[in-house]
This record gives structure tokens, C-alpha cells and sequence, in this order.
């Protein structure tokens, strides 16, 4: 006589579904932890540059401001155009501004062979684009 119970070697539809899920809840819950990992990898990171190039940056435009050259009232010399000229583009909330003047920095690319003792100086400034919780929000870049 045969017996009613088999012995068959092997997993139930039950236990698969069960060890399913609970491997799907591991894997979901290891997904949210390295997205949020990167997330503040990313977030420490672009702050770490803007502390760190800041200073060279604003280093930079003071030098270029320092040096800005202007003509004098003299009447030997001719004027073509503007010397020292900003222009307030957008709205104050989305401002995006201009800044271009000459300074008598030497130019840091040699065109041609060619350097200038004059080199005109163009800056774009726009407000940056970080979250609200950000230590950089309301900063503006170039």
C-alpha cells in the first residue's frame, strides 16, 4: 500500500512567494540606502569644490578689477566703445549679469604667438541652482 504523503523534495508556492518578498524588501531597502549615500556624496561634493574654488575665484576678479584700465581725459586718445560696461540682464529673482571691462592683466592665452598687455575681461553671474536646504542656495556662480 502506498502512503498518502509523498516525501518530495522541494518548496511550496507559499514559501516561494514568502522568500520572494522578503528579498524584494532587502533589496528595496539596500536601493534606499545607496541612493541616499550617493545623494549626499553628490551634495558634499559640490560643496566641498565651491569652498575650495571660491576664494581663487573671487581672488581672481579682484585681481582683474584691480587692474582694470581706464583712458584718462586725454585728448590723444581715442575711445571705440565701452571700457568698463555691465549689463543687468533677466529679473531680480533670475538675474543673469554681465560684466566686461579691460584690465591690464596679460592675456592668459597667447593667440598666435601673440600675447597683449591689454586683455578684455568678461564675466557672466547667474544665481545657482541647488536645493533650498543647500549651504550654496542663493550663492551665484560664473
Amino acid at each position: 500500500m502506498r502512503s498518502a504523503f509523498h516525501n518530495r523534495a522541494g518548496f511550496t508556492l507559499v514559501e516561494i512567494v514568502i522568500a520572494m518578498l522578503i528579498t524584494a524588501l532587502i533589496v528595496t531597502s539596500l536601493g534606499l540606502i545607496v541612493r541616499s549615500t550617493v545623494d549626499a556624496k553628490i551634495s558634499v561634493e559640490a560643496e566641498a569644490r565651491a569652498r575650495r574654488l571660491g576664494p581663487n575665484i573671487m581672488a581672481t576678479i579682484s585681481r582683474d578689477l584691480r587692474n582694470a584700465w581706464a583712458t584718462g581725459p586725454d585728448e590723444n586718445v581715442e575711445l571705440d566703445g565701452d571700457w568698463f560696461r555691465g549689463d543687468h540682464n533677466g529679473g531680480d529673482d533670475d538675474a543673469q549679469d554681465e560684466l566686461w571691462f579691460v584690465s591690464s592683466i596679460d592675456s592668459y592665452m597667447k593667440y598666435q604667438g601673440i600675447s597683449s598687455d591689454l586683455t578684455e575681461v568678461g564675466y557672466y553671474i547667474k544665481e545657482n541652482e541647488v536645493d533650498d536646504d543647500s549651504a550654496l542656495a542663493g550663492l551665484y556662480s560664473l
